[in-house]
């Protein structure tokens, strides 16, 4: 058989990316009038920040702020971010405060200090929120909190902050 040029096949179409809401920054701030749970009347309180769809199951990797020792006022003042999926319908931030406990042979389980739920319909896309927030427990938390709309263009920002007190 005598060689044809053959018909150019069509491009293949580039893998079909899960569509993205944005981003959901989180500054933790700071916490006031925590729970006291070590010796001397003070704890070692960190945040585990994790993100929840409608179901409550969890949504991307938990984070984790650093400890601050021997307080019951900490000044975490740090900041992570969520991925967000196309739809964030019933979507909550869980963040748990929880004290760091070291025994004699190393790390113990963490004592829950508190926890707080933020409903992800009350940002809105581009705007900042810089409240404080009850935890179910004891204390407060505050936190500054960004929806970005748009990941690769950062001027698109709802942000969102959280305290604790």
């Amino acid at each position: 058989m005598p060689w044809q040029p053959q018909e150019p096949k069509p491009a293949t179409p580039p893998a079909a990316r899960p569509s993205s809401a944005g981003v959901l920054k989180v500054t933790l701030v700071e916490g006031k009038e925590l729970l006291a749970v070590d010796k001397g009347g003070t704890s070692d309180p960190f945040a585990v920040l994790q993100l929840l769809d409608q179901y409550d199951n969890p949504h991307g990797k938990p984070q984790k702020s650093k400890p601050i020792k021997k307080t019951l006022a900490p000044q975490w003042k740090q900041s992570f971010q969520f991925p967000l999926p196309a739809t964030v319908v019933g979507f909550k931030l869980r963040v748990v405060v929880q004290d760091q406990d070291r025994g004699l042979f190393g790390a113990k389980p963490a004592t829950n200090l508190g926890t707080a739920y933020l409903s992800m319909a009350m940002l809105a896309p581009g705007t900042v929120q810089d409240n404080w927030f009850k935890l179910e427990r004891v204390g407060d938390m505050q936190l500054s909190l960004i929806h970005i709309s748009e990941p690769t263009r950062l001027r698109r920002i709802s942000y969102a902050v959280f305290c604790l007190k």
